[in-house]
């Protein structure tokens, strides 16, 4: 019994390893001009991008003005300084998505070339 089904593992992990290539064949089934995952992993991180970027400068001008409007207090200060690297930690996730995607994807394309 085990046999059968490692043996049926088998087919379906290889069945959906195949089939992970393309989102959909049916062209008239897809609504996105997309063909691979991996494009729509591109678009879905240039919209955050593009959403993200302005918020991040909301925030640093926040941060700006929260230092600001500390005027010497020491616990605006701390929380204008934890505000800002939250800040930094929110930039550095958005401006390093695309990075880190296109590390991914050149090692997982070296480790099956």
């Amino acid at each position: 019994m085990t046999r059968i089904k490692t043996i049926y593992s088998l087919i379906i992990s290889t069945v959906v390893l195949s089939c992970t290539n393309r989102v959909l064949a049916a062209s008239d089934l897809n609504p996105l001009s997309v063909e691979t995952i991996d494009e729509l992993i591109v678009i879905i991180l240039d919209a955050a991008i593009k959403i993200g970027v302005p918020i991040v400068t909301f925030f640093i001008l926040l941060t700006g003005f929260k230092y600001a409007t500390a005027r010497g207090d020491k616990t605006k200060i701390t929380n204008a300084h934890q505000m800002l690297q939250y800040t930094i930690i929110g930039t550095a996730i958005v401006v390093g998505a695309k990075i880190i995607h296109s590390v991914l994807k050149n090692t997982l394309l070296q480790l099956t070339a």
